[in-house]
């Protein structure tokens, strides 16, 4: 069973759909460290935040990352495709090698 949050975590965000307690778990994923990230100008920007919050929800660890809260900007969704890719790619490696290595 799903309900929606009464608000979203930041204005111009949606609310997410979570489960109610006790949430289901994805126990084939529950040690594998996930990372999802946002970009400021991409069009999903809206709902990016609700995986990461489900996943969590059901017991795998996701870092949600919105970009610009660690002074990356101005991308859109195909952000490794825009003039500052490496800024992007350098920041995802280093998650990496903090979160695998």
């Amino acid at each position: 069973i799903t309900y929606l949050e009464a608000e979203a975590d930041q204005p111009g965000e949606v609310p997410c759909y979570l489960q109610e307690e006790p949430a289901r778990q994805l126990i084939n994923m529950k040690d594998i460290p996930v990372l999802a990230i946002s970009a400021d100008g991409t069009y999903h920007r809206v709902f990016d935040a609700c995986i990461p919050k489900w996943l969590n929800q059901a017991g795998v660890k996701t870092d949600f990352v919105r970009l610009e809260d660690v002074g990356i900007s101005g991308n859109g969704h195909m952000m490794m495709h825009e003039k500052n890719s490496r800024e992007v790619s350098n920041f995802i490696n280093n998650w990496i090698e903090k979160n695998y290595v």
